[in-house]
């Protein structure tokens, strides 16, 4: 109860302006509802701890601010609201999870 399925949570994220990630510990590549965001081809707006990281990334059409930086990600907000790219229609997760079920029986044969 309360999660949406995987296509309906990209849609929703397709039309978005701008999906913003403050997170105060910030984000990275394990987040999942950030890696969606990236997928769906809106602007994402996040913090991160990766200095190597800071600014924006336009493969993937994200901006990072350092955590706490709120003037920062005002800024890129205004600068990058509405920007999108071609969303990514491949699954990923479900390659992933299907490469594991195959090392599995590998080991269990």
């Amino acid at each position: 109860m309360g999660f949406l399925p995987p296509e309906r949570v990209g849609e929703i994220l397709s039309i978005a302006d701008a999906v913003a990630f403050p997170f105060p510990g910030g984000a990275g590549e394990w987040n999942t509802s950030l890696n969606a965001s990236q997928a769906s081809g809106s602007f994402s707006l996040a913090t991160t701890q990766d200095l190597s990281l800071l600014g924006y990334q336009e493969i993937t059409n994200t901006y990072f601010s350092k955590c706490g930086d709120i003037d920062d990600l005002k800024s890129a907000l205004r600068k990058y609201i509405g920007h999108r790219i071609k969303p990514q229609k491949k699954n990923i997760w479900g390659d992933i999870a299907s490469a594991h079920i195959n090392i599995y029986k590998e080991v269990i044969n």
